[in-house]
C-alpha cells in the first residue's frame, strides 16, 4: 500500500491561519520515484453539478473477450466515487476508468454510478452484446489501472493470429496516448513497462502487424486500449482537507444533517447526540476546531493531525487525529476523531 506523509512546520502566526492543508516534504512509497509532486492542485468547487458521460465501450458494441474496461469524462466536486456495476473505479472531477468489468456473455447492461458526499447521484448505462467465443486478435491488458503518480506499470499483450496469418510480424505501443510508439519492435515477446510521472488520464494502445509471409497479400493490423489514469498525493490531501474544513463550515452554520453527511455511517448516530446536545453552542465549539498540520494518506484510509493552540501553555499546541476512509461507494468521509 502507497503511503504519503505530509507534515507542516509550526510558525508563531499559526494561530491566525486559516484552513491549512499541511505541507508534504516527503514521499514514502513502493520503491521507486521519479517526477515531481505539486505542493497544491486546484480543486473543483463543492458545489460543482454532476454529470456522466461514458467514452467506451460504445453504444450497441460487441464486446469479443469476458470483460471490458469501461472509462469516462464527468464533472463534479473532488469528493466524489464512481461505481461500475457496482466495482469501484479510479476517478477524480474529470475522468474515470474502470478495471476490466467481468461480463456474462449475451446482451446485458453496464451501469456507471457517480455520487458525492450528500448523496447526489447521476447513473448512465452502455448497452453490450458479449460473444467472448468470438476471441480477440490482440488484447492489451495492464497490471493497474492506476493511482498516484507516479506509478511504474507493468502491460501484458495478448495476441492470436488471425484466419491466414501465420505470424506476429510487429509490435507497437503508445504508453501515452499521445500517436508517439515508445516500444516498435518486432519481437512478439517484446517486455512492455512503463512510468506515468504527472497526473492525468493516459489511453495507452498496442498495435499488432500481423504476416502471412505472401508479399502480395495486406498486412493484417490490430489494436487494443487500455486507459491508465493517475493522480497527485496533493489532490487526495486537498480534497481531504476539503472535507474536514467541510464538516467544521457546516457545524458552525449549525447544519448538523449536512455535517453528518461528512461522517462514517458507524460513527453518525453518537456525533448526531453530540451535535444535539450542543445546541447553540455548537457554531462557536466547531468554530474553535484546529487546523491540519500533518498526516498520513493511501489509497483506502487516511490519518490526519489537527492541532490547536493550547489556551494553558502559550505557544504549545494540542493535536488530535482525524481518521479518513474510502467507502464502498468511492466517497471519502471521517470515521474517526
Amino acid at each position: 500500500m502507497k503511503t504519503v506523509i505530509f507534515v507542516l512546520l509550526f510558525t508563531a502566526g499559526f494561530a491566525a491561519a486559516q484552513e491549512n492543508c499541511g505541507f508534504p516534504i516527503s514521499d514514502t512509497r513502493s520503491g521507486f520515484e521519479a517526477g515531481v509532486q505539486p505542493v497544491y492542485v486546484q480543486l473543483p468547487i463543492s458545489g460543482t453539478p454532476l454529470s456522466l458521460s461514458i467514452e467506451s465501450p460504445v453504444e450497441n458494441e460487441v464486446i469479443t473477450q469476458s470483460n471490458v474496461q469501461v472509462y469516462g469524462s464527468l464533472t463534479g466536486p473532488a469528493n466524489i466515487g464512481v461505481l461500475v456495476n457496482d466495482q469501484l473505479a479510479l476517478s477524480n472531477s474529470a475522468q474515470f476508468s474502470s478495471r476490466p468489468i467481468p461480463l456474462d456473455a449475451g446482451a446485458q447492461t453496464i451501469t456507471v454510478v457517480v455520487k458525492n458526499i450528500d448523496g447526489a447521484m447521476v447513473t448512465a448505462t452502455r448497452n453490450v452484446t458479449v460473444s467472448p467465443n468470438l476471441g480477440s486478435d490482440a488484447v492489451l491488458i495492464a497490471a493497474s489501472t492506476g493511482g498516484y503518480a507516479p506509478q511504474n506499470i507493468p502491460f501484458r499483450l495478448i495476441t492470436r493470429l488471425p484466419a491466414g496469418q501465420t505470424a506476429v510480424a510487429r509490435i507497437q505501443v503508445d504508453y501515452q496516448g499521445d500517436g508517439i510508439f515508445e516500444v516498435d519492435s518486432t519481437n512478439a515477446n517484446v517486455a512492455l513497462r512503463a512510468t506515468y510521472s504527472a497526473a492525468g488520464a493516459y489511453l495507452a494502445t498496442a498495435r499488432v502487424t500481423f504476416d502471412d509471409t505472401d508479399s502480395q497479400t495486406p498486412l493484417v493490423v490490430r489494436e487494443s486500449k487500455f486507459r491508465i489514469q493517475v493522480q497527485t498525493v496533493a489532490y487526495t490531501r486537498q480534497t481531504l482537507c476539503a472535507l474536514y474544513y467541510g464538516m467544521k463550515q457546516r457545524l458552525i452554520a449549525n447544519q448538523v444533517p449536512l455535517a453528518i453527511n461528512t461522517l462514517a455511517p458507524r460513527i453518525r448516530p453518537s456525533f448526531q447526540t453530540l451535535w444535539t446536545i450542543l445546541g447553540a453552542q455548537l457554531p462557536t465549539i466547531a468554530g474553535r476546531m484546529g487546523e491540519v498540520t500533518l498526516g498520513q494518506i493511501s489509497d483506502v484510509s487516511a490519518e490526519f493531525v489537527v492541532s490547536l493552540p493550547d489556551p494553558i501553555n502559550v505557544g504549545d499546541f494540542i493535536g488530535f487525529p482525524v481518521l479518513f476512509t474510502r467507502g464502498a461507494d468511492g466517497v471519502w468521509r471521517i470515521y474517526g476523531m
